[in-house]
């Protein structure tokens, strides 16, 4: 018997209706397989692919002429053009042999399939990607179930014979750009926070109690401490004010005011440094760090409205009450092309919003938590999204379906969830139809 037959585990001809909600898109958390089967449809995948296993800046890649028949061994290619050129080559061996054009299949790796997809879309070769979820569950079915760079070649081949995947697109470069800088936006955010605690803890040993006098992470505020580096350098009510006067969005009379109440402050405040400090010298640079993030988020996102204000969808989301500029951004940047959900489950599957169902016994499955097998930052921003709403007072469903939830004993966090799961259902069918929010 070949060694490859010892691996092989039987193709289903007919996918049940258990199986088919398992296997629908999004199911994973990825929308891109398995959106478009009937219930009960035959739904097994043919012809010669070429598979392949990715990592960091290479890739095993095989060859299969069809389900069962591999077209020799795994090799080793680099992502670049030399490697490439292999691909093209065994690619081309491929459809003499078969007639057909083989397909690429590979698994979901984050970054490192980026360059492979990107190589693929630009010589026009069909692919379709494999969830590492899918791939495990075949290999645990599998005789002997083990696990090399060479077999996951076979095993992500099995995935696409056995499973109905969708055809991988590469998205337009709008949304590919939107999510990027949405991620980048994200990152951003948590470095600010890290950095702004360092800073507020310098802050309270260099400038002790100056948050009585200004908001210390304000524009202003974080330009003065940038500047001067300790109270004693602060000499006068006029030295202040002429810095604050160069500083943009200033207003004069409350320049002045501000002026009076920080030189006040440096000539009746006790420093724990001492000007020459280290500490002194780490408050300043921290000051500056803090003041750069901050900028850096505000011009990500102001790039990021203006390109999604292009986008119709942008107008659509902005009427949902709540929903302000750069929520309705993120969630754009982070959804993508609407098209790719065919419903609203595999909208909701891919956010890992939907339930992992545990049913067994005495288990009812009635307090179930969601499979978080999806993408984070979409879930992370449809919190944010809900929590705000929820917070502004705004008048809509899904406040309104918080607040049913809560009352009906869950929790707040529970609740909250719930109402991501209900608003993207109505992002979906707004979306999909092209139409504005409505109450009714």
């Amino acid at each position: 018997m070949a060694k490859d037959s010892l691996y092989l585990i039987e193709r289903p001809q007919v996918i049940s209706n258990h199986v088919h909600e398992n296997w629908i898109a999004g199911k994973q958390g990825n929308p891109a397989y398995g959106g478009n089967i009937q219930e009960g449809a035959i739904e097994t995948m043919d012809g010669p692919i070429i598979s392949f296993d990715v990592s960091k800046g290479s890739s095993h890649m095989r060859g299969f002429l069809d389900h069962g028949k591999p077209a020799g061994k795994a090799t080793v290619i680099r992502h670049d053009l030399e490697g490439f050129a292999k691909l093209d080559a065994l690619r081309g061996r491929i459809r003499e042999e078969t007639g057909s054009d083989p397909v690429a299949v590979y698994e979901f790796t984050g970054v490192y399939s980026h360059t492979l997809e990107r190589y693929l879309d630009s010589i026009g070769m069909r692919r379709y990607g494999v969830s590492p979820l899918e791939s495990a569950k075949v290999r645990k079915a599998m005789i002997r179930p083990t696990k090399n760079d060479s077999l996951d070649c076979r095993t992500i081949a099995e995935v696409y014979y056995l499973r109905p995947l969708r055809e991988g697109r590469s998205d337009d470069e709008i949304h590919v750009g939107l999510r990027d800088m949405g991620r980048f936006y994200h990152y951003l955010l948590e470095v600010k926070v890290v950095e702004k605690g360092r800073y507020r803890r310098c802050l309270d040993d260099v400038w002790p109690c100056f948050d009585k006098v200004i908001e210390p992470d304000s524009p202003k505020s974080l330009a003065i401490i940038s500047r001067y580096g300790h109270p004693s350098k602060i000499r006068s009510k006029e030295q202040v004010k002429n810095f604050l006067m160069k500083l943009p969005r200033r207003g004069r009379a409350s320049t002045d005011e501000l002026a009076e109440k920080i030189a006040a402050y440096a000539k009746t405040h006790v420093s724990g440094a001492s000007p020459n400090s280290y500490k002194t010298e780490e408050v300043k640079l921290m000051s500056a760090r803090v003041k750069g993030i901050i900028d850096e988020s505000e011009r990500v996102m102001d790039s990021m409205i203006s390109i999604a204000e292009n986008l119709p969808e942008f107008a659509s989301l902005k009427t949902i009450p709540g929903i302000a500029d750069v929520t309705a951004a993120r969630l754009i940047a982070e959804i993508g092309d609407i098209s790719a959900y065919p419903k609203a489950d595999s909208l909701i599957a891919y956010a890992g919003l939907d339930p992992a169902v545990m049913q067994s016994g005495q288990m009812t499955g009635e307090h179930m938590h969601i499979t978080k097998k999806g993408n984070p930052h979409l879930r992370a921003t449809l919190y944010v999204a809900v929590t705000n709403m929820i917070m502004s007072k705004a008048e809509n469903m899904i406040t309104r379906y918080v607040l049913k939830k809560k009352n009906s004993g869950l929790s707040y966090k529970a609740a909250v969830i719930a109402g991501c799961s209900k608003l993207l259902r109505l992002i979906h069918a707004m979306l999909r139809n092209g139409t504005c929010y409505s109450d009714k």
